[in-house]
């Protein structure tokens, strides 16, 4: 699940981040918003390079690789499954007193790996595929690793978002249920109506649903932007290719 970060205005005077790329700036910014209270998150490649850079999916490794080799970022294992978290993260930010408690394993420090992004080969053949729109270009997106919010075991369904509850829990949305609001509401963008439902409800603690009453929430906000012809947003481009990769690995 995506969280609300902040930013201050040293970072962008920084010498250690000014060190940077652009992109890997960027890159580095949007990892905040992915990792969980204590700055850890699994390492599952295709849904975090849509989560972070979609309009951007070719420079995703490069970025990643830059940010590993400077430090940013620390990969790591433990029994078998890969993770990364951020050191300075909980320097930084200050996660709201609701968000859970972090499921990831601590950095162990000796256990590192090393930033498995593909070679240049492999990414000038996939980047080829893709934009070719072969068929065999989403076979490859769905064998690499994804990464789910954590506590979300391998295995199972992708998560797009998750929707904060009055109890403080969350009620998690995935993908194949944001298709079947699309084929139920065709005149709107599902897609960033439910990113507008997480902002409105963390915004707004006091009118949180329960989990018996989340359901019906997402369908009476979606029926009034039905009605209303689903708005300018429902009129923009299809998916981004990050989203359509997002939706792709979920089958």
């Amino acid at each position: 699940m995506t969280r609300i970060r902040t930013i201050k205005p040293d970072f962008f005077l920084s010498e250690d981040t000014g060190s940077l790329t652009v992109n890997a700036r960027l890159l580095y910014v949007a990892l905040w918003c992915q990792v969980d209270r204590a700055g850890r998150g699994q390492y599952r490649r295709t849904a975090l390079m849509a989560h972070t850079m979609p309009f951007e999916m070719n420079r995703f490794d490069k970025c990643w690789d830059e940010l590993v080799s400077k430090g940013h970022v620390r990969m790591y294992e433990v029994e078998g499954k890969k993770f990364f978290d951020i050191p300075t993260f909980t320097e930084h930010q200050r996660p709201h007193k609701t968000e859970r408690q972090s499921q990831i394993p601590e950095f162990p420090g000796s256990l590192t790996v090393n930033s498995p992004s593909l070679n240049g080969k492999e990414m000038e053949m996939e980047m080829e595929m893709e934009m070719e729109g072969n068929k065999e270009a989403t076979n490859v997106a769905s064998s690499q690793e994804t990464i789910t919010p954590p506590g979300e075991e391998e295995g199972e369904v992708e998560i797009f978002i998750k929707l904060r509850l009055v109890d403080g829990s969350e009620y998690p949305v995935p993908v194949p249920d944001v298709e079947k609001y699309r084929g139920l509401y065709p005149a709107v963008n599902v897609w960033q109506e439910l990113r507008s439902m997480c902002g409105w409800l963390d915004g707004n603690p006091t009118k949180r649903k329960t989990k018996r009453g989340i359901k019906r929430f997402i369908t009476t906000w979606l029926c009034d932007k039905q009605d209303k012809g689903g708005g300018p947003a429902a009129r923009r481009a299809p998916l981004s290719p990050g989203l359509a990769l997002l939706k792709e690995s979920a089958r």
